[in-house]
């Protein structure tokens, strides 16, 4: 079978745990000229799937994903709000995702 081929066999039920593991997007704004430093922070986070530096209403936006709420929640409130240089956050719980 040639690479081109190959078929995914990532086992359903690990597909699964990922699509039930509790995910939230946080926006984020930030004191002038702190976007940089709590970008770099969250992206140490093990929780942070992703983040991005972004133009507009908000200034840096982050994935989270963690094995439980109280695990979500706690990252959240205990890390995520406490960074310096953030002056207020927009927390989303996601209910349903694709691709």
């Amino acid at each position: 079978m040639s690479a081109e081929q190959q078929v995914d066999i990532t086992p359903l039920y690990m597909i699964d745990l990922v699509r039930r593991m509790p995910t939230a997007i946080v926006l984020i704004n930030s004191e002038i000229g702190k976007e940089t430093d709590i970008l770099d922070h969250l992206c140490k986070m093990p929780e942070v799937e992703k983040a991005f530096l972004v133009y507009g209403v908000y200034d840096v936006v982050a994935k989270l994903r963690a094995e439980s709420m109280e695990l979500l929640e706690a990252s959240i409130t205990t890390k995520v709000r406490k960074l310096k240089g953030i002056r207020s956050t927009l927390t989303l719980i996601v209910s349903r995702e694709c691709k």
